[in-house]
């Protein structure tokens, strides 16, 4: 286990280095995230070697049936673990991208709202430019606003411009030209011809020439242009003269601007000198305007925001970075339609909880190799042990084999007296010398016939019994036994124990000795019967 520890991290490290490396060189990785790209497939394959490593030997290793009998020790509960981290990861990932969902809609939500606000901004100051204007019988001169405005156009910022348009009639044309022409070299009423270039305006009923405007630097090209000159500004105007309200323009392209930004017009009339109206316009850039918010919030979110009613977008980042919008709706504003799409950038989904799941899933891994490992080291030392009791129990059986085989081929019979017990059990051959078919019995008492005998007496027969007895009280340890009887076909069994364990006796039938009623016979016999055993035969009768 400790090897595989070390061994998959170092192992890993060849191939995270490798991998990363070919795709850095197919600039398929930013160089900012090779760390990151790294560390990630490093983890990945580390983790993978810690799991899977020890599924993959109980499966497939050799030799097969020692690894199959561990399938379910090892393989087993790692594939359960294994199974509840990953449906705990996915439900947990479920749950986080649910919350995460929730906080997108809130944050675009919030976005919308700060549109609007800025918006609002914009027309409560042309209405308050608007008060101002129509105070007076004669509007401001160039310079009052501009120190009204300037301040203003700094604090709201994403304002291109604050404009002023007087309504000119063509009678008024050139003293109106003249005048202006006195203060700023060149003045005169402009449009732009077919090219986008600007040409002094054509012959029309009334214009609406740029005159004062805020900033100027950046913006000296629109000054003197006709707002009745284009189509989609002369219905912006015609609206707002008609309604006597704020209106916004379809999205349009500016004089000024080299940048190709869609840009709204927000106009504003100003009834002044009798029946005629004026205008004030606010000139907003909508790429600016847009990324202004998401910059100033932090918002980590893909835009669109369209004119319904043209069919044209204001803004669009969206549809550059090729992603799905999760959230949309509509404002009016102005007297117009917009609509609003938003989605999350990717980066998103890796903050916050979805981070915690991914971090969650490492830990499980992490733990189940850990587990794997502990497996394998149990059950390697259990069937280590396994493997030897086995092969101890086959030695055992095969030496056992061996001895009934060597007792077979004796012709001896056996027997075995367990002592506290008071029970023998006899080997067939012993049944065989015998003569009898007793399952069990026990040692008959030294009778007349001469079964049991302290092998120091110097007699071997009843007269000896007391002394036996007495000699096996003193010291039963020490005491030696000997048996003899004869059997039916007229030959002796003999064997010796000792008292102090329980002994294994041996039947000699190879003792065939006849049966002598004398004396000096049943000396011979003992002698005989007692030959082989650990006493001396001298112990019998002299």
């Amino acid at each position: 286990m400790q090897r595989l520890f070390i061994a998959a991290p170092l192992l890993c490290l060849t191939s995270a280095t490798l991998s990363i490396g070919a795709l850095a060189a197919l600039d398929l990785v930013e160089p900012d995230g090779l760390a990151k790209h790294w560390l990630t497939w490093w983890l990945g394959d580390t983790l993978g070697v810690l799991v899977f490593f020890p599924i993959g030997l109980v499966l497939a290793a050799e030799p097969r049936d020692a690894w199959r009998a561990r399938r379910l020790s090892v393989a087993g509960p790692m594939l359960f673990i294994l199974t509840l981290v990953l449906a705990f990861h996915f439900t947990a990932g479920q749950w986080s991208r649910q919350a995460s969902m929730e906080k997108f809609q809130g944050l675009s939500d919030q976005f919308r709202q700060h549109i609007l606000t800025r918006l609002d901004e914009q027309e409560l100051l042309l209405q308050q430019m608007q008060a101002l204007f129509g105070h007076g019988e004669k509007p401001p001169s160039r310079e009052q606003f501009g120190i009204l405005t300037q301040g203003v156009v700094k604090h709201i910022g994403a304002v291109q411009a604050i404009e002023w348009a007087p309504r000119i009639a063509a009678a008024e044309r050139g003293r109106f030209e003249a005048a202006e022409a006195s203060q700023l070299a060149g003045f005169e009423i402009k449009e732009r011809d077919g090219q986008g270039r600007p040409i002094r305006a054509q012959p029309r009923p009334y214009y609406y020439p740029i005159t004062y405007l805020e900033p100027m630097a950046g913006n000296e090209v629109a000054l003197g242009f006709d707002l009745a000159s284009t189509p989609e500004r002369r219905e912006a105007l015609e609206l707002a003269l008609a309604n006597d309200k704020l209106v916004a323009t379809a999205p349009l392209r500016l004089l000024q601007d080299k940048t190709g930004q869609a840009a709204v017009l927000l106009l504003l009339p100003v009834k002044a000198q009798g029946t005629n109206s004026d205008m004030l316009l606010s000139v907003l850039k909508m790429g600016d305007f847009i990324e202004a918010q998401l910059s100033a919030h932090s918002l980590p979110l893909f835009v669109r925001l369209s004119d319904t009613a043209a069919g044209l977008p204001l803004y669009d980042n969206l549809s550059a970075a090729a992603a799905t919008p999760l959230y949309s709706t509509e404002f009016r504003f102005a007297g117009r339609r917009y609509s609003l799409e938003t989605a999350p950038v990717p980066q998103y989904w890796n903050q916050g909880q979805g981070g915690q799941t991914v971090g969650f899933l490492a830990a499980g891994l992490l733990g189940t190799g850990v587990l794997g490992g502990l497996l394998l080291l149990g059950t390697g030392y259990t069937a280590r042990v396994e493997s030897q009791v086995r092969e101890r129990t086959q030695a055992l059986l095969e030496s056992e084999q061996r001895w009934h085989f060597a007792l077979e081929g004796s012709g001896d019979g056996v027997w075995d007296w367990d002592v506290p017990a008071g029970e023998v059990l006899f080997s067939r051959r012993w049944y065989e010398i015998q003569a009898t078919r007793r399952a069990r019995s026990a040692l008959p008492s030294a009778t007349g016939s001469g079964w049991c005998i302290p092998t120091t007496c110097q007699c071997c027969n009843e007269s000896c019994k007391p002394i036996c007895e007495a000699k096996r009280r003193a010291s039963p340890a020490n005491t030696g036994y000997a048996a003899k009887t004869a059997n039916t076909n007229g030959f002796w069994a003999a064997a010796w124990w000792s008292a102090a364990t329980r002994a294994a006796a041996r039947s000699a039938s190879s003792a065939r000795t006849p049966i002598y009623p004398s004396a000096s016979g049943w000396k011979r016999n003992c002698k005989a019967a007692m030959t082989g055993s650990p006493k001396s035969p001298s112990t019998c009768p002299a």
